[in-house]
């Protein structure tokens, strides 16, 4: 497969590159924010999730403009997630396109993920624009919906609940490249709010029935290798049911979300202390399950003060 080595520098912004994973077909990393990507069909492009901020949505156009000058006929997320979602508009794509459930989340939450997302995040939001950045989807599916880029099928999917209620990921059949966006962490650990630990390993079962040749994860570099591929899978599977599972016991056994933290930590430290953001989104984590395995189904709306009302009731613990 070829690659595009070329990469765009800014002083103020991070650093934007991509690899074409199959013709005309590119994973797209910025620095320090998620993995993305975006299509070259015959006569337009279809962009997999937007950047954090028009600023930087600017940059990104650049580098595409490098690779393609096609108009951007489709935009498709992967979740209502700020740093997937909120420079949308600045791609002026002619379709916005999500699961019905993440277009209801951008509805119900979307502003105050945004502003949490941007307080934890502060070089990725750098620059972030007012609320008529957020672009609601122009288009929305149940289960599945297939767009056709001339004749290469690009299949949109909702395989069930993981990071978020309504994830989505990109699926073109023909050549066995699936986009998971942060269904599929790359041995990190995404802020999972929103999560829904529960469902979350039978919806990466799923998900690995599709036999992708090529992943591209939530987060880093494209996955080519059929060992990789597998070691990612399991390790995302191995990571959600073991905190959810350690979580639950600590609730059936009436304990506090402190003793919960603190049993969690004892039960994953070995195997996941070496996954990127681990120490500092774990709390979140916990606290997401510890309400779930209590019966709050739908999740919390989060904020900057709760964040620091859970990082300094756990953290404090820990000590």
């Amino acid at each position: 497969m070829a690659q595009d080595t070329e990469a765009t520098k800014d002083s103020d912004l991070k650093q934007i590159s991509s690899e074409e994973i199959g013709k005309n077909c590119y994973a797209l990393m910025i620095e320090g924010g998620p993995t993305s990507g975006f299509i070259v069909g015959e006569d337009s492009i279809l962009m997999i999730d937007a950047a954090a901020t028009t600023a930087l949505v600017g940059h990104v156009l650049d580098h595409i403009r490098t690779i393609s000058d096609k108009p951007i006929k489709h935009m498709a997320f992967t979740s209502y997630r700020a740093c997937r979602t909120l420079g949308a508009r600045g791609f002026e794509a002619g379709d916005v396109i999500s699961s019905d459930l993440t277009s209801q989340m951008l509805d119900d939450r979307g502003e105050q993920n945004r502003a949490a997302e941007r307080h934890r995040m502060p070089d990725l939001f750098e620059g972030a624009g007012s609320r008529a950045d957020i672009a609601r989807p122009t288009l929305t599916f149940s289960a599945f919906m297939s767009i056709y880029l001339g004749k290469r099928q690009v299949r949109l999917m909702n395989l069930g609940r993981g990071q978020t209620t309504g994830d989505t990921v990109i699926w073109l059949p023909d050549e066995a490249i699936l986009f998971s966006g942060d269904l599929v962490p790359n041995k990190s650990v995404p802020f999972c709010d929103d999560a829904n630990f529960r469902d979350w390993p039978s919806t990466l079962d799923r998900l690995r029935t599709l036999r992708p040749e090529v992943l591209i994860p939530g987060s880093g570099g494209p996955l080519t290798d059929a060992d990789a591929i597998d070691d990612i899978l399991s390790s995302a599977r191995d990571f959600a049911f073991t905190l959810y599972w350690s979580v639950s016991e600590s609730v059936s056994r009436h304990r506090s979300l402190k003793e919960a933290y603190e049993a969690c930590r004892e039960a994953m430290d070995d195997k996941f202390s070496s996954f990127s953001h681990y120490d500092e989104r774990l709390p979140f984590c916990v606290a997401r399950a510890f309400d779930e395995a209590t019966g709050q189904e739908h999740p919390r709306q989060w904020s900057e003060k709760r964040d620091r009302e859970i990082l300094d009731d756990l953290l404090q613990q820990s000590e």
